[in-house]
């Protein structure tokens, strides 16, 4: 067997394992050896592929949105009405349904990390947005980075205080709503 092809086996395996352990228990009681010993490797592997235990279950939180959101790259321009792009809301739909695995993330020890690593995961799409043709505003494309570190790191801490407070929580389409507007009306047009 092709050694790539064993790295991609057994990262899944670990990736599978945390799932299904987040799942079930919370994050700050299980151990590499517990994901060890449900992804069926030694605790010494999983080594070779994450650095530490929150590594690997930030890791388990984006493969499952990755997961979640991959049959719709996102939009293609932005929308004339205003409405969020389908992807938006299955992605909001997706968490929501996943509210308690999520919540487990991204409250105790493991919270840092897995907010880092959704931050991350958010710029990518903040980067394309920038990018989409329809209404928006100027500013010069050296700015645009600088918006794309808010916005990513802005849309984190709501999406987290939502999935989090009960007090904040509504459906997953008036979340899409909230965030998709807020979006929009600070995307700016890229002028070169």
């Amino acid at each position: 067997m092709d050694m790539d092809a064993r790295i991609v086996r057994t990262r899944a395996a670990l990736v599978g394992a945390a799932i299904a352990l987040v799942d079930e228990h919370d994050p700050d009681q299980i151990s590499m050896a517990d994901i060890a010993a449900a992804a069926g490797i030694s605790r010494q592997a999983i080594y070779d592929h994450f650095t530490d235990r929150d590594h690997l279950l930030a890791e388990a939180a984006i493969s499952r949105i990755r997961e979640a959101t991959r049959r719709d790259a996102g939009p293609t321009r932005v929308p004339a009405d205003g409405s969020p792009p389908q992807s938006l809301i299955v992605l909001m739909t997706h968490l929501l349904d996943h509210r308690v695995f999520y919540q487990r993330l991204l409250t105790g020890r493991t919270s840092a990390v897995v907010r880092d690593e959704l931050t991350r995961h958010n710029r990518f799409h903040f980067e394309r947005m920038m990018m989409l043709p329809g209404p928006g505003r100027n500013i010069p494309v050296h700015e645009q980075a600088e918006l794309v570190t808010f916005l990513a790191g802005g849309s984190t801490a709501l999406i987290v205080g939502w999935l989090t407070d009960d007090n904040k929580l509504s459906t997953a389409r008036v979340m899409a709503d909230r965030l998709w507007q807020l979006w929009t009306s600070l995307r700016p047009v890229a002028t070169g």
